[in-house]
């Protein structure tokens, strides 16, 4: 195999083109959804934002402070 090394000059210019930058493009975050004027129904331990059928389902986990609020505020809103 006949190997021959670059010039000088060779070396030099690459060495002068700039890296392609490895940082990903960044992107504006996804506003979340305004629900501050949807129905909230509570059913046991299910809460279930809007109308319809649900299209979403998801476990979470919260404090019990958080919760007791959470079934507060279902509670209010299904009186009014």
């Amino acid at each position: 195999m006949n190997m021959t090394m670059p010039a000088p000059e060779e070396i030099a210019a690459q060495a002068k083109q700039p890296e392609p930058s490895a940082a990903p493009a960044v992107e504006a975050a996804p506003q979340p959804p305004d629900l501050t004027k949807a129905s909230v129904r509570l059913d046991g331990d299910t809460i279930t934002i809007g109308n319809g059928e649900a299209t979403h389902e998801i476990d979470v986990a919260v404090s019990d402070e958080d919760h007791a609020a959470m079934l507060e505020l279902a509670k209010k809103q299904n009186s009014l």
